[in-house]
């Protein structure tokens, strides 16, 4: 599940999907994003989809949020790096967390 929008992101997520699986986008991205169908999708058998979560309104109030000084960065509980997925993932669902992090940087 990708949810940053970020194109480089969103490579690593087709790069490290395992054969059958599956990959979520979630956040959007305006861009374009090279994959190459055979690698990237066919051989590994990989199924990508996307998922729209949050309303106009939503993002709206959001904004409003932000100018009034909500700092965004506070919700974030854990960091975990991305071989610490599973880790994260059973943080997450233990269900005392802020947002979770998966990162690539140490």
């Amino acid at each position: 599940m990708e949810c940053s929008g970020n194109g480089r992101a969103q490579k690593h997520a087709l790069k490290i999907v395992k054969p059958q699986g599956t990959v979520v986008f979630c956040g959007e991205n305006y861009s374009q994003i090279e994959i190459a169908p055979s690698q990237d999708i066919i051989h590994k058998e990989v199924c990508i989809t996307g998922a729209f979560y949050f309303t106009e309104n939503d993002f709206h109030n959001m904004c409003m949020l932000y100018e009034r000084g909500f700092d965004p960065i506070k919700l974030v509980s854990h960091r975990f790096p991305l071989h610490d997925a599973q880790k994260a993932y059973q943080c997450f669902f233990e269900g005392n967390t802020g947002k979770v992090l998966l990162t690539d940087r140490a």
